[in-house]
């Protein structure tokens, strides 16, 4: 997975960068399932597919110049031959911007993993 962490009116700390490195941690296994070009392949889904996703995690001072806290968080992963993944968030807390574009992005991924198997029981 290539992963790009961007900041706009803002300076990331190690520590920021850690978090949303953790935070990625929690979706890479799941995110692998979309891959196109594993059928009936024995290889690990998470290493060989790691090439094909795209991850930018954007973060930024919504307000900067102004005593007012405002920031965004925003999440795009791009899978090889699917639909874009997209999150974004505005908090008054940086790391609860994080948690809750993880979240969007955890419950999307969810979403497309089950629908093709929804859809393929109604045809049954």
């Amino acid at each position: 997975m290539n992963i790009k962490i961007r900041t706009t009116n803002l300076e990331i700390t190690a520590a920021i960068e850690e978090y949303i490195r953790k935070k990625i941690k929690t979706f890479e296994r799941p995110i692998s399932c979309f891959s196109p070009s594993q059928k009936g392949v024995n290889k690990n889904l998470v290493d060989s597919e790691k090439e094909n996703i795209e991850l930018l995690w954007e973060i930024a001072n919504e307000a900067p110049g102004t005593n007012k806290k405002l920031f965004s968080s925003k999440c795009k992963i791009g899978i090889l031959g699917n639909k874009d993944i997209i999150a974004r968030v505005t908090s008054s807390d940086l790391y609860k911007a994080i948690d809750e574009t993880k979240d969007i992005i955890i419950s999307q991924i969810v979403d497309r993993k089950e629908k093709p198997i929804s859809l393929k029981r109604k045809v049954s």
